[in-house]
């Protein structure tokens, strides 16, 4: 893998097909016991799709078998590859059934995908809680574009909090994210003493918004599993 590249998998995790394959790797202990607190079956079957998907990705790459992937938590509770395997670096995230898996060889990264269902209602208060910065400018957005403005500020946030290991335990109010389109990829300064992210967003059709942060600019390639081989 280049040191400048970040590859983004994707997979449909109601595709039966797919999930009867997924539904057969075998997960780790503490996986098993987080899926037992689902109380709705479909809640608990992408759960364990997701985590499946992300052995088996994680494992060819590695040139294991899935359920040799290990894991351990960073300081934040992020989940890192154990060990030697950690000069991975890796970022997952899912939305309205499907799940998304980034991995990059040149340092911590961020990944965030959010389904556009947003709902118009609730939009003055998801913006309250964004840098005031952020909030003036989405004021100054036509209504009718806001929702889709807003969430690409939202995962470019979250992708920066979670390439800085911190995910939702972030204050989404103490750094400034870009407002409005971002084709190439922009640096965001989380404040002194902080590392700086390269965050740039990712092309979907007009379902979903998404972006990925990380430690320098990178290229986005992109992968569909199983139709594309994880290598």
């Amino acid at each position: 893998m280049r040191a400048d590249e970040v590859r983004v998998w994707t997979v449909d995790l109601d595709d039966e097909e797919v999930g009867r394959k997924l539904d057969r790797i075998p997960l780790g202990a503490d996986e098993v016991q987080l899926e037992l607190r689902f109380i709705h079956p479909r809640d608990a079957r992408r759960f364990r799709r997701r985590r499946a998907f992300r052995r088996v990705i994680l494992g060819d790459l590695l040139g294991i078998g899935a359920g040799e992937v290990e894991f351990g938590l960073g300081p934040f509770g992020k989940p890192v590859l154990s060990g030697g395997a950690g000069a991975l670096h890796f970022s997952a995230t899912h939305s309205a059934g499907r799940t998304w898996l980034a991995v990059s060889a040149a340092g911590p990264l961020g990944l965030d995908v959010e389904a556009e269902s947003l709902r118009l209602p609730e939009l003055p208060g998801l913006i309250a809680q964004l840098a005031p910065a952020e909030q003036r400018a989405l004021e100054r957005v036509a209504e009718r574009e806001r929702g889709v403005a807003f969430l690409d500020v939202w995962t470019r946030k979250e992708a920066v909090l979670k390439a800085a290991g911190m995910g939702l335990k972030g204050d989404l109010s103490s750094f400034v994210v870009p407002v409005g389109p971002l084709p190439q990829g922009e640096w965001v300064d989380m404040g002194p003493g902080t590392l700086r992210w390269w965050v740039r967003d990712l092309c979907f059709g007009v379902a979903f918004r998404g972006a990925v942060a990380g430690v320098s600019p990178c290229q986005v390639v992109w992968r569909h599993y199983p139709v594309d081989r994880p290598l």
